[in-house]
């Protein structure tokens, strides 16, 4: 694993900086707000250094989900966390992919609030943000459970109703 996906407001995160008081080496205070943390642990998925399993992570993610949305997400080296000095810890995911909620979730743990600042830093600073549309995720979630990868019945029940599923 070399790389971290965390899902993100993709608004918050642009860049050149459009606020003239904030300085250069700072972020604005918004994106603060994407690292919502629960017990001092901020979930994230491992994803592969080529991508080859982004899209399997954006349809586990998204099985969750009431409505298909867009999918704004950060991707960091984990190099990059480990250097700001996070622990990172492999928990079990809630997904309807069990595979990937064993092998792919991963919590950073011991947050403080000094240690989440230095996330969004690298995030804002070294992090790949991007964002994938809808009617990509539904393909990514049509083709996992087509290939047995999201057992249907652990799709969130409205979106298997809206997926006809």
């Amino acid at each position: 694993m070399s790389l971290l996906l965390t899902r993100v407001k993709l608004s918050r995160w642009i860049r050149p900086n459009p606020a003239p008081w904030l300085p250069e080496d700072d972020v604005p205070a918004d994106c603060l707000a994407d690292l919502a943390c629960s017990e001092c642990r901020l979930s994230v998925w491992a994803v592969d250094t080529e991508r080859s399993n982004l899209e399997r992570v954006v349809a586990a993610v998204s099985s969750t989900r009431e409505n298909l949305q867009n999918f704004d997400y950060a991707l960091i080296a984990r190099a990059d966390v480990e250097q700001v000095g996070l622990s990172i810890r492999q928990c079990p995911g809630k997904t309807a992919d069990r595979e990937a909620d064993d092998t792919l979730h991963w919590d950073l743990v011991e947050l403080s609030g000094a240690k989440l600042l230095e996330l969004a830093r690298a995030i804002f600073f070294r992090a790949r943000q991007d964002r994938f549309l809808p009617k990509h995720i539904e393909g990514f979630v049509r083709r996992g459970v087509a290939e047995g990868k999201l057992a249907v019945g652990l799709l969130n029940p409205t979106l298997r109703t809206r997926l006809g599923l």
